[in-house]
């Protein structure tokens, strides 16, 4: 009896030292079900290949680096997603202000075609995380263009998550 208490012991004390009892940094699993359910709203939207890419203990929260493609999961017209191009109208070029805005009533139908796209396809706030990413370089692939299933751009952020009794959340 005494040994199997104290081989018990030896065995808890060697399972904490090797960290046998859970991960001693986060995992990109710490932030993927966040991700998920943060892209969730935005039905034409998925975030998949989450990845983390570095790391740095920050002392009172652990700073992690993640990676991941945002794609479209079905096909949009450009014409929805982006709304249209239209020439620019300047309000002196017309004899009256109702012909001005009588030329512009189509860009107004169009941007509201567009409003409307988003507001039942990708609402707030995954609306203002997706034009967030519009300074990347990889938006550009996709701008202005039809889009189809399968289509996306990879993105990197930064995550601050703390150690909790029950794992890693996401923080600050």
């Amino acid at each position: 009896m005494k040994y199997s208490v104290l081989g018990g012991l030896v065995l808890s004390a060697v399972a904490l030292l090797s960290g046998c009892l859970g991960p001693s940094l986060p995992e990109a699993k710490d932030v993927a079900d966040g991700l998920r359910e943060g892209w969730a709203p935005c039905k034409m939207l998925r975030p998949v290949g989450i990845k983390k890419t570095n790391g740095i203990d920050r002392g009172d929260f652990y700073q992690m680096e993640v990676e991941y493609r945002l794609e479209f999961v079905k096909d949009v017209a450009k014409e929805d997603i982006w709304g249209q191009e239209f020439p620019e109208l300047i309000p002196r070029d017309f004899p009256s202000t109702k012909e001005y805005f009588a030329a512009m009533e189509p860009q107004y139908k169009a941007n509201k075609r567009k409003e409307q796209f988003w507001e039942m396809n990708c609402p707030e706030p995954a609306f203002r995380n997706f034009w967030q990413f519009s300074t990347l370089p990889q938006f550009k692939t996709v701008y202005g263009k039809d889009v189809k299933s399968g289509d996306g751009f990879d993105v990197q952020v930064v995550f601050h998550l703390v150690k909790t009794e029950k794992g890693w959340i996401v923080g600050r």
